[in-house]
């Protein structure tokens, strides 16, 4: 276990001398930045999308499936929910 503690201190350790060294030259900084981003990659790819909620005479959305949450919960939709 001790051995383990050690290797990743070591390897923090290392990541600190090679930030360090990096920073002393743009080309160093740059190579490191790309270095470090591509061991990185993509943590999260996604699409932005924006979602526009229309309404109905009654401030409710008239394309959201109320009956089907109905269903879902386990009980009859209340009767005058259209």
């Amino acid at each position: 276990m001790n051995r383990q503690i050690d290797r990743l201190q070591a390897e923090e350790d290392l990541r600190l001398v090679q930030l360090f060294s990096a920073a002393g030259s743009q080309e160093g900084y740059t190579a490191l930045t790309e270095r470090l981003q591509r061991q990185m990659g993509n943590v999260a790819v996604y699409e932005q999308t924006i979602t526009v909620l229309n309404m109905d005479d009654n401030s409710l959305d008239p394309e959201f499936d109320r009956e089907g949450l109905h269903a879902l919960m386990g009980r009859s939709p209340p009767q005058d929910s259209k």
